[in-house]
């Protein structure tokens, strides 16, 4: 017999993750705190969870290493807070899309990021 593990449910488990349809990543800054078994568990995990979890940390620590994020502002020069909504798609909760300024952090970061998209 074949069983499926809801991770769906799994996630959303009030004893581990309060206001779990809230969007509140500070949240697993907290070690009591289970991480989602996304990957899977047990035998049936992914194998290649870890070089998963190193690509997303990497290619995260460069874009904020190489950009500086802010909220976007109106045509007085005010920042606007963002909205930060979920939305359902489907079968899984989303993000709703929310406006924000991005800037390279210095004229350096900018040759970077157009030098990385050079041919050659």
């Amino acid at each position: 017999m074949d069983s499926l593990g809801n991770i769906w449910a799994m996630g959303r488990d009030p004893r581990h993750y309060e206001n779990p349809e809230e969007f509140y990543p500070d949240r697993y800054l907290d070690p009591a705190v289970p991480r989602p078994p996304v990957f899977g568990w047990g035998r049936r995990k992914c194998p290649g969870v870890h070089f998963a979890d190193a690509s997303v940390f990497i290619n995260a620590a460069s874009i904020l290493a190489t950009f500086t994020f802010s909220k976007k502002r109106d045509e007085n020069g005010r920042e606007m807070m963002p909205q930060i909504e979920m939305e359902r798609n489907s079968i899984m909760f989303e993000l709703k899309p929310f406006e924000f300024e991005l800037k390279p952090r210095s004229e350096e970061h900018r040759q970077l990021i157009l030098g990385a998209n050079a041919e050659g």
